[in-house]
């Protein structure tokens, strides 16, 4: 799940970027993606760097697509993070995926009036640790900027420092589209 280095409440006080970290901790691993019958072809670590998540298009190889799923999700917690609108979120993950829950999260918490200062994902790294015809399996490494969490009189509900995360994240081709279908969180530091 690591790319090379390019770098989300509620009236009880739930924020939406310590929710995420919740849901995408305990793991999404009660929704599994099929699995290939053929052992994996490619492994190997690509780099991001700090380009905008591109679009993927008929030039881009098979592991780019996947590639550039996982920085438009990553790119698409930033956006929510940043703005509360969730659609790029919703986009790249499957429909049923444990990680959606953070969309309710967000949504919510704009509603309230809420928002965040200062929360920006970025990739340092992204590892296959499997791939095939229709499905991918990777691992990557991510840091969270320090951000705070503020209500809609303009008190700060919470502040959290920067921190680290490794998730396995596993992706399905349908249709002829990468979608991520599961998000567990290994760790946080």
């Amino acid at each position: 799940m690591w790319i090379s280095r390019g770098r989300w409440s509620t009236l009880s006080g739930l924020v939406a970027l310590g929710a995420l970290f919740l849901v995408l901790a305990a793991g999404c691993s009660s929704v599994s993606a099929p699995r290939s019958s053929g052992p994996p072809v490619a492994h190997g670590t690509f780099s991001l760097g700090g380009l905008p998540a591109p679009s993927p298009s008929p030039s881009l190889s098979r592991q780019e697509e996947v590639v550039s799923v996982v920085r438009q999700f990553f790119a698409a917690l930033d956006k929510a993070a940043q703005t509360g609108d969730t659609s790029d979120l919703v986009a790249v993950t499957y429909e049923h995926c444990p990680c959606r829950q953070v969309v309710a999260t967000i949504k919510q918490e704009y509603s309230d009036g809420g928002h965040d200062v200062g929360a920006h994902w970025s990739v340092d790294a992204l590892t296959f640790l499997s791939f095939d015809h229709n499905s991918a399996y990777v691992q990557a490494n991510s840091e969270l900027t320090a951000y705070r969490t503020i209500n809609r009189d303009g008190s700060i509900r919470g502040s959290y420092p920067a921190h680290h995360r490794t998730d396995q994240i596993r992706l399905t081709e349908v249709a002829g589209r990468w979608i991520i279908v599961v998000v567990d969180g290994l760790s946080d530091s």
